[in-house]
């Protein structure tokens, strides 16, 4: 998760609905790296073809549940380097997703609740920039 992960929270407006997304993604040309992260955690795993030939094929994983998350992310934190920016990242994702409450599903959030989620998006958003 270090190097080839990518802990991601954004928001999408499809049609009058606005949903916040929480997401672990992990990059790798080796997909069995990821098929252990899919037999441990779930999520789902797929191809990229190589956009230049000097590359290689990149096999992505990805779970974006904020239930799953809540049970993947204080696992993988204390393996991250302490202090560094992943780790913040990973915390910030965690605390966003120990906000959402499942049992809700995708039900209509208050002005309030929109405002708290963007305060995450924004915050993810310059850690990620400062990296």
């Amino acid at each position: 998760m270090e190097g080839e992960g990518c802990f991601t929270l954004y928001q999408r407006r499809p049609g009058h609905r606005t949903y916040y997304i929480a997401q672990i993604a992990a990059a790798q040309v080796d997909n069995v790296p990821l098929l252990r992260l899919k037999r441990m955690f779930g999520g789902n795993i797929h191809l990229k073809p190589r956009k230049d030939e000097r590359h290689r094929d990149i096999w992505y994983w990805e779970v974006g549940s904020a239930q799953t998350l809540r049970k993947i992310l204080p696992l993988v934190i204390p393996y991250l380097s302490r202090g560094g920016n992943k780790v913040k990242q990973a915390r910030l994702l965690l605390e966003f997703c120990r906000t959402i409450d499942s049992r809700r599903g995708a039900l209509k959030i208050s002005e309030q609740e929109h405002e708290e989620r963007m305060s995450f998006v924004t915050r993810l958003a310059a850690l990620k920039r400062v990296a």
